[in-house]
């Protein structure tokens, strides 16, 4: 099994954000991570504050150059990466560059991933129904595509989500456990079936999971991973939807995405 993460798009974007987060996880970097890069500059970058590298593409954004007007495509680059890593390693965890690590891999942590039947997981987060309306009221000065995409995101997050406690639950791909890349073929064809336009990875996972969830605590018994949270309890109502994971599984966090 092995630690993977990508990288795909423009260093500079969302203030150079990702690029600090790069640094951050090189400064802390004890994973044996390989990094699957699209973009030659992205590659040079990565590989030279010491991760294992591999370029997939002299193309930057290979799949869609855009988070909100390709958002259907862009988000392909990371279930492509998780792709690559199971036909290379038979079994991965896709880590985002925000996704922190907590306490030392040990053998239980292995245990524990392979005990599960799924060949795929991802922990669950929450949005509140009337998300769009909490956060354009309380961002003064929001800019047109950031409010565009908040809009965009509440219209899909009303079309794929498990209904939980007034609010939207979904899967969230910053921390992914995969064995099998039919998983992630299936996962592409769904996305390109429904032309998924916000967070295809991970609304992707909800139509998937229905097949064998009808509610989310059936997602949480079968998919929601033991060794991560999605988010943490100051994400909206977090707090009560990880108390209710917490009450169906026994947490034994490793890692914690942010």
């Amino acid at each position: 099994m092995r630690f993977i993460r990508a990288f795909w798009g423009d260093l500079n974007n969302f203030n150079q954000r990702h690029r600090y987060e790069i640094i951050e996880s090189a400064n802390n970097k004890n994973l044996n991570e390989i990094v699957f890069v699209w973009g030659t500059e992205n590659y040079k970058f990565i590989k030279s504050l010491g991760f294992e590298c591999n370029l997939i593409s002299e193309d930057s954004t290979q799949y869609g150059d855009d988070y909100l007007y390709d958002s259907d495509k862009y988000m392909i680059h990371k279930l492509m990466a998780i792709k690559l890593g199971v036909e290379s390693f038979s079994e991965v965890v896709f880590l985002d560059w925000d996704c922190k690590q907590l306490k030392s891999i040990d053998d239980n942590f292995y245990e524990i991933l392979k005990k599960s039947d799924s060949e795929i997981q991802m922990p669950l987060y929450i949005y509140p129904n009337n998300y769009s309306e909490i956060v354009l009221n309380e961002w003064v000065g929001i800019p047109q595509k950031e409010k565009e995409y908040v809009l965009k995101q509440q219209h899909y997050l009303e079309k794929y989500n498990y209904n939980w406690n007034n609010s939207f639950v979904t899967p969230n791909a910053g921390f992914v456990f995969c064995s099998n890349s039919n998983v992630i073929d299936e996962l592409i064809r769904i996305n390109k079936n429904e032309k998924i336009g916000i967070a295809s990875e991970e609304m992707t996972m909800v139509e998937y999971s229905k097949r064998n969830c009808d509610s989310v605590i059936d997602y949480i018994k079968r998919y929601e991973p033991i060794v991560c949270n999605a988010k943490l309890d100051t994400h909206f109502n977090q707090k009560e939807l990880n108390e209710l994971i917490s009450s169906i599984i026994k947490k034994d966090l490793y890692f914690q995405h942010i």
